[in-house]
């Protein structure tokens, strides 16, 4: 049986590779053969301008999150990280399955349940895009209304805030740094210098923040033993009091013993006082 698992397992993997490496060439096809039918000419220089800015923030994320995410997803990360939105639904629906499931992570049960879960997922997203682009495509004549394309024109805007807000909500410290170094550089160089600069203006911030980063960490190595100091010394208090406690239970214990023992002596010397007032009697 383990055998089995482990050979469904190494295919699962082999598998995974293969469709990523697909993928990435499909992805890549789309400009190419664009490029080629219709007699496009690409900017080199533009071309990297936009990729350098594209790589110089996704590539250490696109990283990061493989190593972070294969340790949760498991074997469904191939599927997870080309159909994206992890956090939001991924991730969501494989701790739900693994509940619902009644299945202990880190087993190989588990792992096939997270299949299932990121597989049905992902159909089900697929399904709901489906179902809303014959919405859009419904009513795009009312979208198209003039009144409107204020809206679309700030889409970009709205898509960047909405991803750049729960971050700097997750790790506010560690979004300060670059968010005040970023105005002080629009204000002080003018937006049209840093926009047409964005891509090294992004590596200049990864790196600062990298650093301020490494630095907070260190901080937080130094105050740790302090931290455990307070916590050991916390236990030790709590053991000493506990042990305290026992005490005062075993003296009460030992009083309750000697009020008994009183009493006995003390009944005894009544039954002698009574055995000798009756003998006086007789």
């Amino acid at each position: 049986m383990d055998r089995s698992k482990d050979k469904f397992f190494n295919q699962i993997h082999l598998q995974g590779r293969l469709f990523v490496i697909v993928v990435i060439i499909a992805f890549i096809l789309v400009p190419v053969l664009t490029s080629l039918i219709f007699n496009v000419s690409v900017d080199a220089k533009q071309t990297w301008t936009a990729t350098l800015a594209i790589l110089s923030f996704m590539a250490p994320l696109a990283v990061g999150e493989f190593f972070a995410y294969g340790m949760v997803l498991g074997p469904s990360t191939y599927l997870a990280l080309v159909a994206g939105n992890i956090n939001n639904m991924k991730l969501p629906v494989v701790v739900s399955g693994l509940e619902m499931a009644g299945v202990e992570d880190k087993t190989k049960e588990a792992e096939i349940i997270k299949l299932i879960a990121v597989a049905v997922g992902t159909l089900a997203a697929l399904v709901l895009m489906f179902v809303g682009m014959l919405a859009v495509s419904a009513i795009a004549p009312f979208l198209s209304n003039p009144v409107f394309s204020p809206a679309f024109s700030n889409i970009l805007p709205c898509v960047m805030g909405a991803l750049f807000v729960p971050l700097v909500l997750a790790k506010p410290k560690a979004a300060i740094l670059p968010i005040v170094l970023t105005v002080i550089g629009t204000l002080v160089l003018g937006y049209k210098y840093i926009n047409s600069n964005i891509s090294y203006v992004i590596i200049v911030l990864i790196i600062i923040t990298s650093i301020w980063e490494y630095y907070r960490a260190k901080v937080r190595e130094k105050n740790a033993p302090t931290a455990q100091a307070v916590q050991e010394a916390g236990e030790t208090a709590e053991a000493e009091v506990a042990q305290a406690a026992q005490e005062v239970q075993a003296a009460e214990e030992q009083v309750a013993q000697a009020a008994q023992e009183v009493q006995a002596a003390e009944e005894q010397v009544a039954q002698a006082a009574q055995e000798v007032k009756d003998g006086i009697e007789q």
